[in-house]
């Protein structure tokens, strides 16, 4: 019976720890936090377009501009592979356009083995649409009539008419306005990055 109760203290506070544990990690994710390093990128010097600076790329192509890193000792540098957490953030205002998104990062260190780097998707600059795998599938599916190039961001972007419907895709083969019902309101919001269109194919 001794024996019972000295088990018993030993176990409650490993109870209220792991309990502790789980509504942290609960929290953290109610509050779009990655706290682990965890996601892979490759850091872009974009310093070249106006407002920009540093970005990451992460592996689907989609750039993301830290607006804060924790650790303050970090250096990014242009082409570093790294591991970060990030905090998603809303409330800041940028001139540089170019960014996916806003980020805090949480954690961060560099990936020094070159098997571990992150393989980021080709963004395709195309005058003929069926070189990109992921173009020419949309074609085979959907058939259409036009597709235009745009600049857009630090890369291009393709508006591709069908008979049936529109898509906005970005050049690493992001489909950027998927619901069809939302079309005109997606193209809205992103008309003030899309500059110099060029046609690219026509079968009319």
């Amino acid at each position: 019976m001794m024996m019972q109760k000295w088990m018993f203290f030993l176990v409650l506070p490993l109870f209220f720890a792991c309990n502790s544990s789980q509504k942290s990690t609960a929290g953290d994710a109610a509050a779009g936090l990655t706290t682990k390093c965890k996601t892979a990128g490759i850091v872009r010097d974009l310093s070249g377009l106006d407002g920009c600076q540093f970005m990451i790329e992460i592996e689907n192509g989609e750039k993301w501009r830290p607006a804060k890193i924790e650790d303050d000792k970090f250096q990014l540098r242009d082409g570093q592979a790294v591991l970060f957490g990030y905090r998603e953030v809303s409330d800041v205002v940028s001139t540089c356009m170019a960014e996916t998104k806003t980020v805090e990062v949480t954690c961060i260190k560099e990936i020094t083995n070159d098997k571990d780097k992150p393989i980021v998707k080709q963004c395709w600059d195309l005058t003929n649409p069926t070189d990109a795998p992921w173009m020419a599938e949309l074609m085979e599916k959907h058939q259409p009539f036009r597709i235009t190039k745009y600049n857009f961001r630090d890369g291009w972007a393709y508006l591709i008419l069908s008979s049936k419907r529109r898509f906005f895709y970005t050049c690493q083969g992001k489909d950027l306005c998927p619901d069809a019902e939302e079309m005109e309101g997606c193209l809205n919001k992103y008309l003030k990055l899309m500059s110099n269109p060029q046609q690219i194919y026509s079968n009319q």
